[in-house]
């Protein structure tokens, strides 16, 4: 029983890390799998490791920020990430996708209020996220989205901006490993209710029909005041003086 009074299945034990990377760095090397699927596995691997070392140096807890990369530059809401990233930047480092929209504009916040800004980068074909921003601090690139997921989902905290096909999925992982217990419940607020009110309803209708549960609702916040966001991850993931980075809990 978990400490809900629901029934868990049994708990699988792991060795300790270095015993499993002895083991499967040889299994991996005698594998029949092809060469080039022997080489996806060491990628993923390896950007994991430098994601979360790079994390883990930064000095102060991280927040990411997640946005469609096709926001203008300059508008009230590419502003407003701006702002609230400037107001996190003297508590938290911050993550962000290196591409422009929404990207950019926390980025530039976080450097303007005197914040590290690292840069989770994708290659990929879409030419909007090939386009790097001029205010990352320290980048990281990736050659798959499963290992950038898993570096964003190692941040201490989540802000949403306007979405689309990317940040959706950013947010909906989010909300499933911490539904699953797999991620400790970190502060995720989604800013701009006109965008995100109609997704929380959408959650709403699947609570209505039992597909979801109420509590499922309360993963998350909807605001358009960046003071808001301030303030949630001020109580829910207050900022660490010994510098230490990263919930214990990973995904």
């Amino acid at each position: 029983m978990d400490t809900n009074g629901k029934k868990t299945g049994p708990r699988v034990v792991l060795p300790a890390y270095e015993e499993m990377l002895d083991t499967y760095v040889a299994r991996l090397r005698d594998s029949k799998m092809s060469p080039a699927r022997k080489r996806k596995c060491a990628v993923l691997f390896a950007e994991a490791v430098e994601a979360m070392d790079l994390m883990a140096s930064t000095g102060k807890r991280t927040i990411a920020g997640m946005g469609s990369a096709r926001e203008p530059k300059g508008t009230p809401k590419y502003e407003r990430a701006v702002t609230v990233a400037r107001l996190l930047a003297p508590h938290y480092n911050v993550i962000q996708g290196e591409g422009p929209g929404f990207m950019e504009a926390f980025a530039f916040g976080a450097q303007e209020g005197g914040a590290l800004a690292i840069g989770l980068r994708i290659i990929a074909d879409a030419i909007f996220e090939q386009v790097s921003n001029p205010h990352t601090s320290l980048s990281i690139t990736f050659h798959d989205l499963f290992a950038r997921k898993f570096a964003f989902l190692q941040a201490d905290g989540y802000v949403f901006f306007d979405y689309g096909i990317g940040t959706l999925d950013e947010f909906f992982e989010v909300l499933a490993q911490v539904q699953l217990g797999l991620l400790a419940k970190k502060p995720v607020v989604c800013v701009g209710v006109d965008a995100w009110g109609p997704i929380q309803k959408l959650l709403k209708d699947l609570a209505e029909a039992g597909r979801i549960s109420w509590e499922d609702l309360d993963l998350f916040r909807l605001t358009d005041d960046p003071e808001e966001v301030l303030q949630i991850m001020l109580e829910l993931a207050p900022p660490r003086p010994n510098g230490c980075s990263g919930s214990e809990k990973v995904a």
